[in-house]
């Protein structure tokens, strides 16, 4: 009877009482930068609203910026956002289901980083200021 009151008791909080685990990146990809010259990447600078895509996929890819630059990105050519100078591992949302061509490039267009990326891929990617 003691088991039995035990199992009933504990057993419904161990099961629905655990918290949500996040998928954490588990290779670190260092990037390193090129000057940026001819690119056609143009952050948005005025409130011209943007549509929603109405494209399928739910992927993500994990970048970190460990530079003194504020950095702009991009995926497939879509605007993403800023990130702040020495900032930790974030995840951003890509458009499509397969491969990702990612770009980022200092506020002032100083450097460019662009790698690949998979859908939900395993590893994070560092901007990093030089070799």
């Amino acid at each position: 009877m003691k088991y039995l009151i035990i199992l009933f008791f504990c057993f419904p909080f161990h099961c629905f009482g655990q918290g949500q685990t996040y998928y954490v990146p588990v290779k670190k990809v260092w990037v390193y930068p090129t000057p940026a010259m001819n690119d056609t990447l143009i952050a948005p600078c005025s409130d011209i609203h943007q549509e929603k895509s109405k494209k399928a996929g739910y992927c993500y890819f994990y970048i970190e910026n460990t530079t003194g630059y504020f950095v702009d990105l991009w995926t497939e050519e879509i605007y993403l956002g800023r990130l702040s100078p020495y900032s930790g591992v974030l995840r951003f949302d890509a458009q499509s289901a397969a491969w990702n061509k990612w770009h980022a490039k200092t506020a002032g267009g100083k450097f460019l980083w662009s790698n690949t990326s998979y859908c939900n891929d395993a590893r994070f990617f560092s901007l990093q200021d030089k070799k």
